[in-house]
């Protein structure tokens, strides 16, 4: 599946750079199944997409498993969680 991507800004950059450097300091193995809990806001979709071009580009071995949780505290969630999906892979 191939992730839909956007040139990347400053920011973007440090922030990615930023997320290897700790991922690195984890010490997680390379093949390590890593399983996300994405509820479709913000910070779980920024994760999400932090982590997939983690794995695309320095990775390519890691089981990246993602599920999908609502807190049940907004009825907008669960189309957030939908959009966040069809965004990041590419679909909007």
């Amino acid at each position: 599946m191939k992730l839909h991507t956007r040139p990347l800004s400053g920011i973007d950059k440090s922030l990615e750079g930023s997320f290897l450097t700790h991922w690195q300091t984890m010490n997680v193995s390379p093949k390590a199944t890593i399983l996300l809990s994405v509820s479709g806001g913000a910070d779980s979709i920024a994760m999400l997409h932090l982590i997939q071009k983690l794995k695309i580009k320095h990775l390519p071995d890691l089981d990246l498993k993602v599920v999908c949780f609502n807190h049940q505290m907004r009825a907008a969630a669960e189309i957030e969680v939908l959009i966040g999906f069809f965004f990041l892979f590419g679909f909007l």
